[in-house]
Formats: C-alpha cells, structure tokens, sequence
C-alpha cells in the first residue's frame, strides 16, 4: 500500500517540475526524494514519471494519482486551514499570483507592511 507522505511527495515533485526543488525545499537530498517516488512507484506496481536529464513527464497513470491526490492535498491543506484559527498563532501560506511588473511595483511593500501587522499582533 502506498503511503500519503510518498504521495503528498509526488505532487511536489509535480508541482515543481523537479527532485532537486522538492529536495531544496522539503531540505532532503536528491537520491531520498528519488527513492520515495521509486518505491511509491512500486507500491503502485506503476510507473508515474518519464524521467530525463531535463525534464519530468508524467505517465497517463502518473497524470490520474497528481490529479487525484492534489485535490486530497488541497483538502488536507484547508482541514489545516480550518482549525488554525483556534491558535494564537499566525500560520500559513499565502498564494498571489500577479503579473511581474505589478509584483515589482507593489508586493515588496505590501509584505512589508504585512509583516508590521502581523508583528503587532504576536
């Protein structure tokens, strides 16, 4: 049986298009990241990924478990959502999805000015 975490992992390495990244920023190494979605694969009795030296394909098996489980992980993430009002800490994440220029010209304050507010609160 597959386990959620390797699953979880797999959309990762979806979302981000690379092991590397999901290595960098779950702070793994590559050839852990590798082996997870290796034996998921074989727990699965599937492969999910066309692997090359630049690039991830996914299978058509591998497109119906990222399809599946990013709808399990979003649910996941607002059950998590949900409950973290009941703390006394700000948590979470905050998705922005902008053009560049308007990134440029407004975001960096904006976080800024964020980060203040927040601050005052803690």
């Amino acid at each position: 049986m597959a386990k959620a975490d390797d699953i979880i992992l797999f959309v990762n390495v979806v979302d981000e298009g690379s092991f590397s990244k999901v290595a960098q920023k779950l702070n793994l190494t590559n050839s852990v990241v590798s082996k997870r979605i290796a034996r998921l694969e074989s727990d699965l009795n599937v492969q999910l990924l066309y692997r090359s030296t630049r690039k991830l394909n996914l299978t058509d098996a591998g497109r119906t478990l990222y399809n599946k489980a990013r709808i399990a992980n979003l649910a996941i993430q607002d059950a998590e959502d949900a409950v973290s009002g009941y703390s006394d800490e700000v948590r979470g994440k905050i998705r922005i999805t902008m053009p560049n220029v308007s990134a440029k010209l407004v975001l960096n304050r904006a976080i800024a000015e964020f980060a203040i507010y927040t601050k005052r609160w803690m």
